[in-house]
């Protein structure tokens, strides 16, 4: 009962509070969307972010400016700073429209949408292209539909990312994540040495993963070199 009444009351938070929306408000819906998709309630987790995603889509940006969506303050100083990304026209929303893709991306992924998913984790490359969460998802959703290059090299782009996370925990995930990620890549390639390596360095980052114990077992039983 008590997780009823939960979700009726994340049902009931505002999609929209007019042109005076601002990121905090975006960010209350964008929150209530993310539990409405724990609860499992997928349908009404999208329909709290459609309007919210289109509502960003439809600002009138000069077409010179370059958007971005810094996730912490070092990823946005590198956004507003960094050469290889930033110019005069830089502006940097914050989070929460990048948060709502992800969002998106992950239903799409849910619902085997993988060419809708992949175009919306493109979009959120383009918004956030030192996002350690966002490369991961999209070498996640490669490694599934078969493209292990394109996801072995997007993994190993993660360690130097992942230090712009906005905490030690966040850092330590997303390199846990993407080095498990190349250790599936690597033993699917047959390369079973590498494999493990990729599945021990995870471990150092996150010593209590069963997938990584799971996966150091079937190794141990499976390898044939």
């Amino acid at each position: 009962m008590r997780n009823v009444l939960l979700s009726l009351a994340l049902l009931a938070i505002p999609t929209t509070a007019g042109a005076s929306l601002t990121n905090d408000d975006v960010e209350v819906v964008v929150n209530a969307a993310f539990k409405l998709l724990d609860a499992g309630l997928f349908e009404q987790a999208s329909q709290k972010i459609e309007p919210i995603i289109a509502r960003y889509e439809s600002e009138n940006w000069p077409k010179d400016q370059r958007v971005y969506c810094g996730h912490s303050a070092p990823e946005t100083l590198l956004y507003m700073t960094s050469g290889a990304v930033a110019d005069a026209n830089s502006i940097d929303i914050g989070a929460p429209y990048c948060d709502a893709l992800f969002l998106r991306a992950y239903l799409q992924t849910e619902a085997n949408d993988g060419d809708e998913a992949l175009a919306t984790l493109a979009r959120l490359r383009e918004l956030a292209p030192e996002n350690a969460q966002y490369i991961v998802e999209l070498a996640h959703v490669l490694k599934m539909r078969g493209r292990l290059d394109e996801a072995l090299t997007l993994y190993r782009s993660v360690p130097g990312k992942a230090a712009l996370a906005a905490t030690d925990a966040l850092e330590k995930r997303w390199n846990a994540v993407a080095l498990r990620g190349i250790g599936y890549i690597l033993i699917e390639q047959r390369k079973w040495t590498e494999g493990e390596q990729a599945y021990r360095d995870s471990q150092k980052f996150d010593p209590d993963s069963e997938i990584a114990r799971n996966e150091l077992d079937f190794i141990k039983k499976n390898r044939t070199d």
